[in-house]
């Protein structure tokens, strides 16, 4: 017999079930970091210097540290003494967990949790080291999506976002074992179109290249996961993907011209899709990590945004120069974005936990119909007829997955 150490977290929360209430926290999270962040990078006031994107990554994965650690204290320290005081129950022959062992019924809360930190962190460092691979990944990640939020409309954005639908579903196959059925393979490429038909302008090649992620992201989960998928899946997938890529279109309209525009095709169309494949493969990862190894949701969650804090101010050390401030350019707003995000961090464990990183792309395609509707009304974005048959692919390709 082995003792849990995990706090379960409720089954349902107002009569819908955990898994689908965090996918809608997560839809509601990414809309409103997506229109916090376009915001705060084109409304500046006059004379106020710009934030350093890569200090704002490090302050959120710092924040996210400190939450991870608080819902340590409050859900798996009351589960650690529970299973303490079950083992002392153990019938001869039965073995306790590894933090049973080391926590006694009498010790405070305070004295578990340090136990907890201490035992779960360095009685198996290879464990603890694997999430700096994600933690590198998701860092990188996290300094693009401001750089190319500071050049791309919320909804543009979106495309790259969601490009990882189908990489997600093929990686957790191959990487999960995970199979899907014939009809959810079909819901994940329709919601690949809808999205994909969104987004892109004629000639705009960025949206197109990273959409290709969603598929990675798909072939890594079967790769890793051991995850099957069925035909309906995949075929749920690519249309997705096109969905995403037809929101984009503008027909007989001129491209954007912006510096992005200017550069070389060949070079930005690898740097694409190799973003796409480790933002999937990230997340995947991440996944396998969560659902086969003893260490809380909360723990895992700390210890990538301790790696993730490492490589974060690696990275503002290395490419920002010396006279930029850490704190320069914060205000309410990006303190407000910095707490958004972090909850976002919170939420998209959860999600991957106790659903997975496939509906975790369901939940933010969603948050593109969002972002259109709000960027209409806060900044002039006027939804396209392809926009609208996108969305409406995405919607419907989400009903698909889910009832398959």
């Amino acid at each position: 017999m082995t003792a849990v150490v995990e706090a379960p977290l409720p089954k349902c929360y107002c009569g819908v079930p955990l898994r689908y209430f965090s996918l809608c926290a997560l839809t509601l999270q990414t809309t409103a970091a997506v229109i916090i962040t376009r915001y705060s990078k084109v409304i500046i006031n006059p004379g106020e210097p710009q934030y350093a994107s890569t200090s704002l990554v490090v302050t959120t994965e710092a924040l996210k540290f400190v939450l991870s650690m608080i819902f340590i204290y409050i859900f798996d320290v009351p589960a650690a003494l529970q299973a303490s005081a079950q083992a002392s129950k153990l019938e001869e022959g039965e073995t306790a967990s590894m933090v049973a062992r080391v926590i006694n019924a009498n010790d405070s809360r305070t004295t578990v949790w340090t136990k907890l930190i201490v035992s779960q962190n360095f009685s198996n460092k290879v464990e603890t080291l694997k999430l700096a691979v994600p933690a590198l990944l998701y860092t990188l990640q996290n300094n693009m999506i401001y750089v190319a939020l500071a050049n791309l409309e919320a909804t543009t954005f979106q495309v790259g976002y969601q490009s990882k639908v189908i990489t997600t579903a093929v990686l957790s196959v191959l990487m999960l074992n995970r199979s899907l059925s014939w009809n959810k393979w079909v819901a994940l490429f329709i919601l690949t179109g809808g999205i994909v038909a969104t987004q892109i302008r004629v000639a705009t090649t960025f949206q197109v290249g990273y959409q290709s992620k969603v598929i990675t992201t798909a072939v890594l989960s079967v790769l890793m996961l051991n995850r099957s998928l069925s035909l309906n899946k995949w075929v749920a997938l690519f249309i997705l993907t096109g969905g995403i890529v037809a929101t984009q279109i503008r027909v007989g309209g001129a491209a954007p011209s912006d510096a992005a525009s200017a550069g070389n095709p060949t070079v930005g169309i690898a740097a694409v899709l190799f973003s796409a494949f480790c933002s999937a493969f990230a997340g995947v990862y991440f996944e396998k990590i969560l659902k086969g190894t003893n260490p809380s949701v909360w723990m895992r969650n700390a210890q990538l945004a301790f790696f993730s804090m490492i490589v974060g101010l690696i990275t503002y050390f290395a490419s920002e120069p010396a006279e930029v401030r850490f704190f320069q350019g914060y205000n309410g707003i990006v303190l407000s974005l910095i707490l958004i995000q972090a909850a976002g961090g919170l939420i998209i464990a959860v999600v991957v936990k106790y659903a997975d990183n496939i509906l975790k792309g369901f939940a933010t395609a969603m948050s593109i119909v969002l972002c259109g509707a709000l960027s209409s009304v806060m900044m002039g974005f006027e939804p396209s007829a392809l926009f609208v048959m996108g969305s409406t692919m995405a919607i419907g390709a989400t009903m698909l997955y889910s009832a398959a």
